[in-house]
Parts: structure tokens; C-alpha cells; sequence
């Protein structure tokens, strides 16, 4: 499903390389990278670099930068690919889920990690039956679960 979608999108001609500009441990320095990039980058390459831009924000836990740079670029979603709409999907989820969790924290003397998982559900405008829909988030809840907590998942057919 969503690898599949990552996938196919990435085997377009000329795909954006996003590893060589990645060093999580170094997410300002991603930043820039990135930024560097998207000077001469467009279509969707452009959005794609600017959802990493806003995923080295949410790295350093300043969730509403990411927030407001994943928001600026929606309008541009509606005629992008299915790669720009996944990863900006990705990274909304990322910047609830790691703004949720905070490291261990003490409740009337118990120590507690607190988390949270997100599914995101994929559906085709002709598919809108809030049932289907609902059960396809679920899934994702499920999966991002069952994938060690803490994390996004998405299932059903990336828009595009």
C-alpha cells in the first residue's frame, strides 16, 4: 500500500534523492541542505523537499513550524503526485505523534511513557463511504500499533 505508492512514484524519471541530504543527527543541517535544493528544484520535487524541510522542525520538537510550512504547501497537493501527497501526508502524522510524546513522565509516583499512534486512511473521491473509510484508518491505527508504537501508517490507495 503506502510502500508500494513510495515505490512507484519514486521510479519516475529523475526522482529526488532525499538520503544523501539526510543526517538525522544533524536536523539543522538537513534543513539547509534541503533548502539549498529547492532553490533550483520545482513541481513536485519542490513540495517533497519542503515536507522534509518541515520533518527537521518536527525533529527538533518545533511542531508548529513544521505544522505551518506542511499547511502552506497543501493547496499545491490537488495536481501533485502521489509521492509529494504521501509524504506530506507522512509528516502531518509525524508532527502529532511526536508532539504527543514526551519522554518518561511521573503520575502520582509512577513512572509513564506517553505515546501516540496514527493511521491515516487513503481513499479515492468516489470512495467516500465513511464506513469504508473508517475501517481503512483503523487498519493503519492498527498497523502503526503493531509497528512498535509511536508511529504514522497509512492504508489504502495514495491519491493519484
Amino acid at each position: 500500500m503506502l510502500a508500494g505508492a513510495l515505490a512507484s512514484a519514486c521510479a519516475r524519471v529523475g526522482a529526488l534523492d532525499l538520503v544523501p541530504l539526510w543526517n538525522f543527527s544533524d536536523p539543522a543541517a538537513s534543513e539547509q541542505r534541503f533548502r539549498a535544493a529547492l532553490a533550483t528544484a520545482s513541481g513536485d520535487d519542490a513540495l517533497i523537499l519542503q515536507t522534509q524541510i518541515a520533518r527537521t522542525y518536527g525533529l527538533r520538537g518545533d511542531f508548529e513550524t513544521a505544522r505551518r510550512i506542511l499547511h502552506e504547501i497543501e493547496p499545491r497537493l490537488a495536481t501533485a503526485g502521489a509521492e509529494a501527497r504521501v509524504r506530506h501526508a507522512l509528516e502531518i502524522g509525524r508532527t502529532y505523534a511526536s508532539a504527543a510524546h514526551s519522554p518518561e513522565m511521573e503520575i502520582e509516583g509512577q513512572s509513564v511513557q506517553v505515546g501516540a499512534s496514527i493511521g491515516i486512511a487513503f481513499a479515492a473521491e468516489a470512495d467516500l463511504d465513511p464506513e469504508s473509510i473508517l475501517r481503512r484508518a483503523d487498519t493503519a491505527l492498527y498497523a502503526a500499533k503493531a509497528g512498535g508504537r509511536n508511529c504514522v501508517r497509512a492504508h489504502g490507495d495514495a491519491p493519484g
